[in-house]
């Protein structure tokens, strides 16, 4: 206000407010709705609505309680209905609805119809769900699976224009029927982003995919026999982490578009060999990260088994890559960089590298980057065999090259803007 008592702010052309009200969330972006004559129809503008179930959380309600669940999923379905109904359906677009709400059946439903509403009457562009239940997954019993994979499917059963609109879903700790899977995906015929954790379909079942249009599928420690992608023609990344030891995790059909595929999995001594040369034999990525969760590869600290009796009867206490022959005159031809964060010299990095250089013909750049911590385990010291010096680096280099390959190296200590995506912890 200025010393006239004149609202500066509520003077502002509406675009401009609906830039600020879009940056808040949707609760406080509502109230502001009583403020004046003049903001009472922005919140009906929006273009992007996040409602969140921490959002209504009430005030001071530091535990989750059955009645805080009840009440704040209440609030989360009286605020759906209010933004959602009051909006004119010719006139906004909305770019992105993001729902994020507990798996109680009939707010479930309340919540969905409304969704699904708005879907038939307004234009929404993108329309995510994020489906979470009362246990953490480490508490979920068999019958919880159960119980949560059937309220799931209810509410799906009586929601289907609302599915059927989303392009993000996220869920977890449900065990679905034989089916289920197949006739979620049938029925969201635009989902372009689907994450399952900690799902399953019962006993040793194999997951069969297939969608038009998904484009990103990440699945965490479900427990499938095996993920088959049978069709998937737009899939441009993949992420499986977690998958039963005696079993490849994945076998791929139709992804012509794949460029990005992240494994990630603790390596035991009883687990089976991943060969990646047969799980991605037949697809070409430009992209892969692998994360055997510290043990088989490398160390990570604060992820480790610390047990000095537990490690020596789970772990292999040789980390390394296991190579198999091929062909002699086998070449690599396209890739041109590669990259490894937490490089030492060790004999068993030294190797991994020396054998990329002699397939890889192409090869451009090596950048290899020295240890770089986590926040949880940045401040324990541990013993470092980054070379340092000049001549360190030289025989390093010659240990590796032996003059076969023209790549130049590049021995670095923090992370160049370039890698600064591909650097971060998973």
């Amino acid at each position: 206000m200025n010393r006239k008592g004149s609202d500066r702010l509520s003077k502002l052309p509406d675009d401009i407010l609906l830039n600020i009200l879009d940056r808040l969330h949707v609760r406080d972006a509502a109230r502001t709705s009583v403020l004046s004559r003049r903001w009472r129809h922005l919140p009906s503008m929006l273009s992007q609505l996040v409602i969140d179930f921490v959002h209504f959380m009430p005030n001071g309600a530091s535990m989750l309680s059955d009645d805080v669940l009840v009440w704040t999923n209440a609030a989360v379905v009286e605020a759906t209905k209010s933004i959602l109904e009051r909006r004119n359906p010719d006139e906004y677009t909305i770019h992105l609805l993001r729902m994020l709400f507990y798996l109680n059946e009939g707010d479930c439903i309340s919540i969905g119809q409304t969704v699904g509403h708005a879907m038939t009457t307004q234009k929404v562009e993108m329309a995510e769900f994020t489906i979470i239940v009362e246990k953490l997954p480490t508490r979920c019993t068999d019958d919880d699976l159960i119980d949560y994979g059937r309220r799931f499917m209810s509410f799906f059963d009586a929601c289907p224009t609302a599915f059927g609109g989303l392009t993000r879903l996220i869920v977890g700790n449900l065990r679905f029927g034989e089916s289920d899977i197949h006739n979620v995906l049938k029925t969201c015929q635009n989902l372009q982003y689907l994450r399952l954790f900690n799902c399953d379909s019962g006993n040793l079942t194999v997951l069969q995919l297939e969608h038009p249009q998904l484009n990103v599928l990440n699945i965490a420690n479900c427990r499938f026999e095996s993920i088959k992608l049978n069709c998937l023609p737009k899939l441009a990344q993949l992420m499986v982490e977690g998958w039963l030891s005696f079993q490849d995790p994945l076998t791929f059909g139709y992804v012509p578009s794949l460029e990005a595929v992240r494994l990630a999995g603790v390596g035991l001594k009883r687990h089976k060999l991943v060969k990646l040369s047969k799980i991605l034999g037949k697809i070409s990525v430009r992209d892969l990260r692998l994360n055997f969760k510290s043990e088989k590869v490398w160390d990570h600290w604060c992820n480790m088994e610390k047990d000095e009796e537990m490690r020596a009867s789970l772990y292999s206490s040789n980390k390394s890559v296991e190579w198999e022959s091929s062909a002699e005159d086998f070449k690599h031809h396209n890739l041109s960089v590669l990259t490894i964060f937490c490089f030492q010299s060790e004999d068993f990095l030294v190797a991994f590298i020396k054998r990329i250089m002699e397939v890889a013909v192409n090869l451009e750049d090596v950048f290899l980057y020295n240890m770089l911590a986590c926040d949880t385990c940045k401040d324990i010291r541990r013993p470092c065999k980054f070379p340092r010096t000049k001549r360190q680096r030289c025989s390093l280099k010659k240990r590796i090259n032996e003059g076969n390959s023209f790549a130049k190296f590049h021995f670095l200590t923090s992370v160049t803007a370039d890698h600064v995506p591909i650097s971060e912890y998973p």
